[in-house]
């Protein structure tokens, strides 16, 4: 009976971990983001790219006008996340957004949450997905170091798993050749691109 109450008292922690909106969100999205500073920051890099600027300053992109942007234009296809939120920190970048077991799931095929009565497969809850992003060979790449669900860390590999993603396609991409390296700071993208090829 003791044993019976704890699993249930357990259970209902866990639950309320899964289900609990993560402490980040609330400071990933600033009043007044317009995304506009992000269009003129990929804009400006477009122009650098195409040898029609001259400019050398590094590009920077606010992460509230970089979430503005992503509500407008972005839509993932693999891993359904909206709303979508992007947080900057030293050296890391964090993604967040809902999601449900439902849409999690759909990419893979995966049956283990088809036992689940269809009410609980579509509730949502927030995925987090934190990691460092690197610049190499003409590429960057997020390694995912930290996934949270709610407020519910869960081992990165679990998540790639029981979705049937590639990591490496999700969070690697090609990078224009006048991209040197991207920096990663409280709140910005800083973007710093080789001289002379305006």
């Amino acid at each position: 009976m003791v044993l019976a109450a704890a699993g249930i008292a357990a259970g209902g922690v866990l639950a309320g971990r899964l289900l609990a909106d993560p402490e980040s969100i609330g400071s990933s999205s600033r009043p007044g983001a317009s995304g506009l500073g992000a269009q003129q920051g990929l804009a400006e890099l477009l122009l650098r790219s195409g040898r029609v600027s001259a400019r050398t300053e590094p590009i920077v992109i606010e992460d509230g006008d970089l979430n503005a942007f992503l509500a407008r234009h972005f839509r993932a296809r693999r891993l359904t996340l909206e709303p979508l939120y992007v947080r900057a920190g030293a050296g890391w970048l964090e993604v967040s957004g809902r999601t449900s077991a439902r849409r999690v799931t759909a990419s893979s095929g995966s049956a283990v949450w088809r036992i689940l009565p269809g009410a609980l497969q579509d509730l949502e809850v927030w995925l987090s997905a934190r990691g460092r992003l690197s610049v190499v060979g003409g590429a960057a790449e997020v390694t995912i170091d930290r996934v949270v669900i709610g407020r519910q860390s869960v081992p990165p590999s679990w998540l790639w798993g029981l979705t049937g993603l590639d990591p490496r396609e999700l969070l690697a991409w090609r990078l224009p050749p006048v991209v040197e390296r991207i920096a990663i700071e409280p709140g910005r993208v800083v973007i710093h691109t080789r001289p002379g090829q305006g």
